[in-house]
């Protein structure tokens, strides 16, 4: 088999990260399948295969004509030659001549509550790629989301609903504790020294509700008066996100700012010493389709605070401190209740990590592919 895999959207968060030892792994999946990536020019190759073939594109950030292009003609023409196209990132061509898997893994384009609250460009330019996403996924032969809730989004608009098929992402826990035995970045040295350490992984995006961390942090402080609290947040004070700015803002107006450490991005393999010092991860975001934070915290044993949507509580299984997303008094009470928790939770939540296994998601791919392929379905290109 030849497979062709669409990775020109691997520029941020779990894209740039997960899609390395995906592809590596399916390798190992596919043991008859010589496999070629096209990627982002800056995109950092960490783990390599002797059937891996990895090929930097130029495309800019984002939907754009060149990008357009690229999907629906220079892939499609690419693709003459291969026997199946794997998009792993929500979009991909829609007219490939050749068998398509596509993942869709992006709650932002169908999380209608959270497009309602968006200024009008955003919420036309989330509409239109939602509309895209649908006509993509609607011609591909197989579509598979990161959890139910996230399939639960997407199905109303697919013409064949089962089409749609749950593949939970990988997580290695084995590299996790490897990882947590890293010393922590530097920047963190003024936040260790709190007595009850908070923690808040992520991208500065809208979504990730980042007032709301100022409002539970001057809570909790409320709550705990004889000790020194502290927040930790993997972005910088300077990041040009308005996310920041309104975070940035809510801190001051809170009288928190002072217990706030900036550590800017954060590498993946040192986010998780961070974890290892935290007393509890924050994650009040509004809108995600798995929220790997949660496992990431999970697999050192430490507690999580979040708000409680459905791929959030999907994944973190019953072992979460859920609270409504604008509830800083409840998510405040949640962190407390996660600070005098009995010490067995630790090992659940540690267990629960392990579940996710890495091996399941690539098999669960590698079938689809298989199955593409078998059907010998093969379309006009145009």
């Amino acid at each position: 088999m030849r497979l062709l895999v669409n990775g020109v959207a691997a520029r941020l968060g779990g894209g740039m990260r997960n899609l390395n030892p995906l592809i590596v792994a399916l390798a190992e999946e596919l043991t008859n399948a010589d496999i070629e990536v096209f990627v982002p020019s800056r995109f950092e190759v960490k783990v390599t295969h002797p059937r891996v073939k990895w090929t930097p594109i130029d495309l800019p950030q984002g939907v754009s004509l060149r990008r357009l292009w690229w999907d629906n003609v220079t892939l499609p023409l690419l693709g003459r030659s291969a026997d199946a196209i794997f998009s792993p990132l929500n979009f991909g061509p829609v007219f490939t001549g050749r068998p398509h898997v596509i993942c869709q893994c992006s709650a932002l384009y169908f999380d209608k509550p959270f497009i309602k609250t968006q200024p009008l460009p955003i919420r036309l330019s989330l509409e239109a790629g939602r509309l895209l996403a649908a006509v993509c996924m609607n011609r591909a032969d197989a579509v598979v989301t990161p959890t139910e809730s996230m399939a639960a989004m997407v199905r109303p608009l697919l013409w064949d609903k089962t089409k749609v098929s749950v593949a939970f992402h990988g997580f290695d826990v084995k590299a996790a504790k490897e990882m947590a035995e890293r010393p922590m970045t530097a920047a963190a040295e003024q936040w260790s020294e709190g007595d009850v350490r908070l923690l808040h992984i992520g991208h500065p995006y809208d979504q990730k509700n980042l007032p709301m961390l100022a409002r539970t942090l001057e809570r909790v402080i409320d709550l705990l008066a004889d000790v020194s609290v502290t927040l930790a947040v993997t972005f910088d004070e300077q990041h040009s996100e308005p996310s920041v700015t309104e975070f940035v803002d809510a801190a001051k107006a809170y009288g928190v700012f002072d217990q706030v450490s900036f550590l800017g991005a954060v590498a993946n393999h040192d986010v998780y010493a961070l974890y290892q010092h935290a007393h509890v991860l924050l994650f009040p975001s509004t809108s995600e389709s798995f929220g790997i934070p949660v496992l990431e915290a999970f697999s050192v044993g430490t507690a999580v605070v979040a708000a409680d949507i459905d791929s959030i509580a999907e994944v973190a299984g019953g072992l979460g401190y859920l609270h409504e997303p604008s509830n800083a008094a409840q998510a405040a009470q949640a962190v407390l209740s996660a600070l005098s928790e009995d010490s067995s939770l630790a090992a659940l939540r540690r267990s629960r990590a392990a579940e996710f296994s890495p091996k399941r998601e690539v098999q669960i791919i590698a079938q689809l592919l298989r199955d593409a392929v078998s059907s010998g379905r093969q379309r006009p290109a145009s």
